[in-house]
């Protein structure tokens, strides 16, 4: 395939085509900027599917808030170039796209004026658009973490704010406009933080209820708890809705017992690496964690969206506004999408 976006029954066809004897004489054309058209996606067991069945795999990037790469002036402008890089160039099959609750509060027309041109430009490059509400703490007392920068522009006080009812009126209202687009996705709450999975569990169904009232097929994805770094509490106590993806964050602070926990999870459900990275607030050897995440996901079949394809967020994927120059982590996230090099010598163990 053309990009991120893995069908397995394409490879197979793709092999039984390179072992006919009768080849046309004339070269192929270039592989297409995603998948041939857009399918509707569904869990079946531990897997995400296509209408047809087939796996699916979905790796990308994730951008900014739409708000803040569309207007701000500090932030290099979000448009359809962007998107059509991340498809083609890029090779993506999955953009991820943060939607802050202060932001939304603060902005009547956010979804028509910011997320909609996202929404149709994801869908004209054939990528699919992963809409993530992005709020942090716990949903029950309103504990959050500090934001010294939490009032200036374009912020209004309270970036990740995690009011329940806030969350549940924003999900409606975002899967009803985006129902009739099966490229979108939705992720409930970004990360949950002091908080138990015990509290947390009842809470997220209601988030997915929230969804999928208007929009009864949507994929919806569920993040653990601590900053959405712990699973374990779904091997014993899984969300008590059907079609779940669960979603972890295993940035390089969280050590590598996550892995044990979405091994034994990803045999029962679907499991999807919402964030991660490397650089800047978050050190960590490229060898030793992104080569070795990247890796471990390939063995897994494991979909992702790495944070971030920006240069000013962090971790950052470029040095400057204009994305010219890759950091390290930027670097390795393009290698991982290019297709047939989803991990380097090194991470095989060769160097």
């Amino acid at each position: 395939m053309g990009n991120n976006l893995v069908r397995l029954p394409a490879a197979a066809l793709a092999l039984l085509a390179a072992a006919c004897g009768d080849m046309p004489t004339e070269p192929p054309p270039p592989p297409p900027a995603g998948p041939p058209a857009f399918t509707a996606l569904r869990v079946e067991q531990n897997r995400i599917v296509d209408a047809a069945g087939a796996d699916v795999v979905l790796r990308g990037v994730a951008v900014v808030d739409p708000l803040v790469g569309r207007s701000h002036r500090y932030h290099s402008r979000l448009g359809e170039d962007d998107l059509e890089s991340l498809a083609r160039e890029w090779r993506a099959g999955i953009v991820r796209v943060p939607m802050h609750p202060d932001l939304m509060a603060h902005h009547p027309a956010y979804l028509r004026e910011f997320v909609d041109p996202l929404v149709d430009w994801a869908g004209e490059h054939r990528l699919y658009l992963l809409l993530g509400y992005h709020a942090h703490g716990n949903p029950l007392t309103g504990e959050v973490e500090e934001t010294p920068w939490g009032f200036d522009a374009p912020w209004r006080g309270n970036p990740y704010n995690p009011d329940l009812e806030l969350a549940l009126a924003f999900l409606a209202e975002t899967a009803a406009r985006y129902r009739d687009r099966p490229w979108v996705l939705y992720s409930v709450f970004n990360e949950p933080a002091f908080i138990s999975w015990s509290d947390w569990r009842p809470l997220a169904e209601r988030l997915v209820d929230a969804v999928r009232d208007p929009h009864p097929g949507a994929l919806v994805l569920v993040s653990g708890v601590n900053w959405a770094s712990e699973l374990d509490g779904a091997l014993a106590d899984p969300v008590r809705r059907e079609g779940i993806v669960y979603e972890i964050h295993p940035y390089p602070w969280v050590g590598e017992s996550w892995k044990r926990v979405v091994t034994e999870l990803s045999m029962t459900h679907p499991v999807f690496l919402g964030e991660w990275g490397f650089g800047d607030e978050h050190p960590a050897s490229e060898r030793n964690y992104g080569e070795a995440l990247v890796g471990y996901c390939e063995e897994m079949g494991l979909g992702w969206t790495a944070w971030i394809w920006d240069h000013s967020w962090t971790p950052s994927m470029f040095t400057s506004p204009s994305r010219a120059r890759l950091t390290p982590f930027g670097a390795l996230v393009k290698r991982a999408l290019a297709p047939g090099k989803p991990l380097s010598l090194r991470a095989l163990g060769a160097g």
